[in-house]
C-alpha cells in the first residue's frame, strides 16, 4: 500500500511538473534607436516605452531590458527640433510558447501568458522621428509612415535587415488594408464624391472626415474636435454633408468594421484621411450615455464607459 501511495505521488509530482513554464525568461532586450525620415540617425531622443507590466525610459540610442507581455509594446520618443516619433512593436507567441503547450500542457501555457514568458518583441526597434509605425517579430520590417500618397508607399517599406530583401506580399496587404482601397474591386467602401463614402457591407454612409475637419475635395483639412456624447448627438442632427442630414454616432458593431489593426491610424488613411492617433466614440447598446464605447485608434484598446458617457473623443458620424 505504501509502495502505490509513493508511485500516485510520483506521477502526480510528474503531472504538475509539466505544468511549469519551460520558456525563457520574463525579460527581453531590445536595442532602441531613432533615425531621421531620411535615414540619418538621431541621437539622444528621449524615449517612453509601455506595456501593461511596467513602463521604461531611454535615450537612443541603447538597449534596454522590459518586461515581456502579450499586449504590444508602445514606444514614443521625442527630441527638441524634431517631431516625435511612434512605434506600435507588435507581440507575438515565441516558439517557447508552442512548446511549452506540447511539453508542458495548457496550464504552463497560462503561465507563459500571464508572465509574458511565451511572447516577444521586435529585438531591434528603430523609431522613425516624425512618424506612426508598426513594427512586427516575424519580418522585422518597419511599416513607415500611413498616409494617402498611394504611388510613394512601396517605396516606403524598408527592413531592420538591409540585406534582406522587403517582401512584396507584406508590403501589398499592409498598402491595401492602409492606403489602398477606393481603386481595389475588394475594397468594402464606395467613395460618393462628396467628402462620404458608403460601407457596402452595411449600405451605412460614413464623413470621411471626423468632426471638427473639412473635406476639401481631396483630403481633411483643419483639426479634429473632441466633444462630448451629448453634445455630439445634438451635432449630428443638426449637420448636412452632401444630401445627408440627420447624422449620428456609430455602433459598436459599425465603427468596428473600420478598425485596421495593422494600421496607425488603425483606419485606412486613403477611405479616413488625416484621421487622429485617439479615443472615438461608439454606442455598445442604445444610444444612450450610459452605453458609451470608446475605441482607441493609437493602441487598439476598446473598452465600455464607466463615467456615462460624459468624457470627450472624437467623433465620426455615420448615416442609415
Amino acid at each position: 500500500m505504501r509502495y502505490l501511495a509513493l508511485v500516485l505521488i510520483s506521477i502526480f509530482s510528474l503531472g504538475f511538473g509539466g505544468c511549469a513554464s519551460i520558456t525563457s525568461s520574463e525579460m527581453q532586450s531590445i536595442a532602441i534607436s531613432s533615425i531621421a525620415n531620411t535615414g540619418e540617425q538621431v541621437t539622444a531622443a528621449k524615449c517612453s516605452l509601455i506595456n501593461d507590466k511596467g513602463k521604461w525610459s531611454i535615450e537612443t540610442p541603447t538597449v534596454v531590458s522590459i518586461h515581456k507581455s502579450s499586449q504590444d509594446l508602445l514606444v514614443d520618443c521625442e527630441k527638441e527640433g524634431s517631431d516625435k516619433g511612434f512605434v506600435r512593436a507588435v507581440s507575438s507567441a515565441s516558439a517557447g510558447m508552442y512548446g511549452n503547450i506540447i511539453f508542458g500542457g495548457i496550464v504552463g501555457a497560462v503561465i507563459d501568458h500571464s508572465k509574458g514568458s511565451g511572447y516577444e518583441y521586435p529585438s531591434n526597434i528603430a523609431v522613425i522621428m516624425g512618424s506612426q509605425n508598426v513594427v512586427y517579430v516575424n519580418d522585422q520590417k518597419i511599416i513607415l509612415p500611413v498616409t494617402s500618397d498611394k504611388s510613394a508607399y512601396k517605396s516606403n517599406a524598408i527592413s531592420n535587415d538591409s540585406e534582406n530583401a522587403v517582401s512584396l506580399t507584406i508590403t501589398e496587404r499592409v498598402e491595401i488594408s492602409c492606403t489602398r482601397c477606393l481603386d481595389n474591386q475588394s475594397c468594402p467602401f464606395a467613395d460618393n464624391k462628396d467628402g462620404t463614402v458608403t460601407d457596402k457591407r452595411n449600405n451605412r454612409v460614413w464623413m470621411r472626415c471626423s468632426y471638427g475637419q473639412q473635406w476639401n475635395g481631396r483630403t481633411c483639412v483643419g483639426e479634429a474636435e473632441q466633444v462630448s456624447v451629448m453634445r455630439a448627438k445634438t451635432i449630428g442632427k443638426q449637420l448636412q454633408i452632401g444630401d445627408k442630414f440627420g447624422w449620428r454616432i456609430p455602433q459598436k458593431s459599425e465603427m468596428s468594421n473600420l478598425i485596421s489593426s495593422t494600421c496607425l491610424p488603425m483606419v485606412n488613411a486613403e477611405v479616413f484621411p488625416n484621421t487622429p492617433m485617439g479615443e472615438y466614440v461608439s454606442f455598445d447598446a442604445t444610444q444612450s450615455d450610459w452605453h458609451a464605447h470608446y475605441f482607441n485608434l493609437k493602441n487598439g484598446d476598446s473598452y465600455n464607459a464607466s463615467h456615462g458617457g460624459n468624457a470627450k473623443s472624437y467623433i465620426r458620424f455615420v448615416s442609415n
